[in-house]
């Protein structure tokens, strides 16, 4: 039977192949408006899936128009829907109308959760993403009595979307759980990856990165076995924004570019959804500093998304120009913004987003000194916890509280503060942007303690919060602020003196930027790194004085890093590399001896000076301190890199920073591994420690390759 047939190759994703059946046998169903009804609802749902929206609004129609007829032709159905009807409002008994439906062909009976889905569907779900649960409960035994496990599962993951975007996530888990089972039940490859879909957005939606990615990694793959363009466009779309979201710009990117080359394809129709990929590309600009980018794009796309009334997507524009505005330090146009947000959010009821759009006014009020106006906000997200009563409104309202409380100048508020956000961090938070906040808040609080008390012990408390949000950043791959927090963490070793530890996670963090593809952030942390160099002997100088707190802080400017992350301030977009001043190349084996050397300054060769640096690195590589990886080091007033291969000593002494450095050393290594320079290096000097002519002119090249 055709419609089987077709049915089947929906199930498979064999979608235009659905559409092509149908398309050609639909004038045979003429006769039989009930078929006929099926046959336009499969090509209405083939071609949704395959997300040809621009045919979607004709089909829709004449499915409305065919079911129309059928009812006012055929009594006995149109009896079994008016029973129906009075089911719903509680005039007519499940029992009644099974015996009613027992008077029904089996044909017809086959056909139930067909009627049921068109006659039903839009009186479920609402025009502010609102969904009839009520109706849905009392009608699911039906679906699943009858056999009509394809209609319900479509109605299931569309309540698991409207639940997204209320940001009720634990109830939007919940229904595409009750998807998947039915798509697993009836083998519907497409449903399947949607759930993987749904799943991914979800996560993203709680700030779980990693989760998010997987699932759209895994939404990707069942994509690209079914083959639809237009759904691999939208899978590629949802890794590239998670990527994006986590902090890691490479992939983001990668993805991203692969959206584009796909909207290229012949076979790509979703034209309407290609501007969301600002969504991705302006948090690509964000993340690696380019605010300017990234509110210019914002911008350009607000009026445009403005025209579909996608409300969600609209507030979602919205708010992030409110964070962009907010970054640049124009709060009167981040409370602009803010405020427009909230307004659409509030029309459609997403309450959490409404209440996290209420409390970034009231921060940006307390930070321009309106007690009322912000005042006047925290009332308004007062009413609105005790109205809704959900998680996420009451721990957004705890944290607004703490922040009030932080605002004014006596102990006693901001004891309160603290016990608040304390209680915050202890509990499971439903909202992720609350736990940042509320732990980072925290910091600031001890980090004043520790300046009024000058009490060094709460570093060890201070460190110990770091950790415990280093560990949630981690888990949710949240790059960025995991790279901040080590930022910061390294800062509290220097606090204690413990430089070294400071030096090991300023170098992990710019090892994650340079990762993520975050430049920007790595040349500042190289930077930071060659700032600490510098200040070396001045910290083992404290570490023999012990200095006092107030000279530490003033080193390390701890107070406005973390006052920077709070605010997402924390400003690289104008961060550069200097290129460097080369000076010398040292080779030399694990012995102490200088087996090749070479001066690139004007100064004449000072083979003193060579000698000095390399007792430096004898030194060192004495202290294992070169094993595994490229050490920096100062020397007078050179910066040196050195690493160890293959029992080799290799050393580069510059002047200036050593961001573009390291970069120039990492590929001289590389072009040592795949060369033969580095072997016969190594054999020569085993057997005599003299290099052969034309190994140093080999070695000579590569040097200059790499550093000239």
């Amino acid at each position: 039977m055709i419609l089987e047939k077709a049915k089947k190759l929906i199930l498979e994703g064999r979608l235009y192949d659905a559409i092509d059946l149908l398309e050609k046998n639909e004038a045979r169903y003429y006769d039989n408006k009930i078929n006929l009804l099926e046959s336009i609802t499969l090509l209405l749902f083939a071609h949704r899936r395959a997300r040809n929206y621009d045919k979607l609004h004709d089909i829709s129609q004449k499915t409305q128009q065919v079911f129309n007829e059928l009812i006012s032709e055929n009594g006995n159905i149109h009896a079994i829907l008016e029973k129906f009807d009075k089911l719903i409002k509680g005039k007519e008994t499940r029992e009644e109308l099974l015996n009613a439906i027992d008077s029904l062909s089996g044909a017809q009976k086959s056909k139930i959760p067909l009627l049921l889905h068109i006659k039903f569907r839009n009186v479920i779900f609402g025009s502010n993403y609102d969904v009839n649960m009520s109706l849905v409960e009392k009608l699911s035994y039906f679906f699943l009595e009858f056999q009509g496990q394809f209609y319900y599962a479509d109605i299931l993951i569309f309540i698991a979307w409207n639940f997204l975007y209320k940001t009720k996530n634990s109830l939007a888990l919940k229904y595409v759980e009750q998807s998947l089972h039915l798509f697993l039940e009836i083998d519907d490859k497409y449903g399947i990856a949607m759930t993987h879909a749904t799943k991914g957005s979800i996560y993203g939606n709680m700030g779980d990165c990693k989760k998010a990615i997987n699932h759209s990694l895994e939404y990707l793959q069942k994509a690209e076995e079914l083959g639809i363009i237009n759904t691999i466009w939208h899978a590629c779309f949802a890794v590239a924004l998670y990527y994006a979201m986590s902090g890691d710009t490479s992939h983001a990117s990668t993805f991203n570019d692969r959206c584009v080359k796909l909207e290229e394809h012949l076979s790509f129709t979703d034209h309407q959804s290609t501007h969301t990929r600002m969504l991705i590309e302006t948090r690509i600009s964000w993340v690696k500093g380019d605010v300017d980018k990234a509110l210019k794009m914002q911008l350009e796309k607000l009026e445009i998304i403005r025209k579909p009334h996608d409300k969600y997507f609209v507030a979602v524009v919205l708010s992030l120009l409110g964070d962009s505005y907010y970054q640049k330090g124009n709060l009167t146009k981040a409370y602009t913004y803010y405020k427009e947000s909230l307004e659409v959010r509030d029309s459609y009821g997403a309450y959490s987003q409404v209440a996290e759009n209420y409390l970034q006014i009231i921060i940006v009020n307390l930070e321009q000194n309106q007690q009322e106006k912000a005042t006047e906000y925290y009332e308004k997200l007062k009413e609105l916890k005790e109205s809704v009563n959900e998680a996420a409104v009451n721990q957004i309202f705890s944290l607004s509280t703490a922040l009030f409380l932080r605002s004014y100048i006596d102990k006693e508020s901001k004891k309160k503060a603290k016990q608040i956000l304390i209680e915050l961090v202890d509990q499971e938070i439903t909202y992720y942007q609350t736990t940042e906040r509320a732990y980072l808040n925290l910091c600031d609080i001890l980090l004043e303690e520790i300046r009024d008390s000058n009490n060094l012990q709460l570093l060890e408390e201070l460190r110990e919060y770091t950790k415990r949000l280093a560990i949630i950043a981690t888990m949710r791959d949240s790059h960025l602020l995991l790279i901040e927090l080590h930022f910061l963490q390294s800062k509290i070793f220097i606090l204690e003196l413990k430089v070294e530890e400071a030096f090991e996670l300023l170098e992990l963090a710019q090892e994650i930027a340079r990762e993520k593809g975050l430049v920007r952030l790595e040349i500042l942390l190289s930077n930071e790194y060659d700032i600490l160099l510098n200040q070396l002997d001045v910290w083992e100088d404290f570490t023999q004085h012990l200095p006092t707190l107030e000279d530490r802080l003033e080193y390390t400017h701890i107070e406005t890093l973390l006052n920077n992350m709070i605010r997402k301030w924390i400003n690289y977009a104008d961060v550069h590399y200097d290129s460097e001043s080369p000076c010398y190349f040292i080779m030399s084996n694990k012995g102490g001896a200088v087996l090749y050397s070479d001066s690139y300054s004007s100064l004449p060769f000072d083979p003193e000076k060579i000698s000095n640096i390399q007792k430096k690195i004898q030194h060192i590589c004495d202290e294992k301190r070169a094993d595994n990886k490229i050490v920096r080091f100062r020397f007078q007033e050179y910066s040196c890199l050195l690493k160890t291969e293959q029992n080799l000593n290799i050393c580069y002494v510059f002047m200036g920073n050593s961001y573009l450095p390291l970069k120039k050393m990492s590929n001289l290594l590389s072009d040592f591994n795949n060369s033969e320079v580095l072997t016969k290096i190594v054999t020569e000097t085993e057997k005599n420690q003299i290099l052969q002519l034309q190994t140093r002119i080999n070695l000579s090249k590569l040097i200059d390759l790499n550093f000239a």
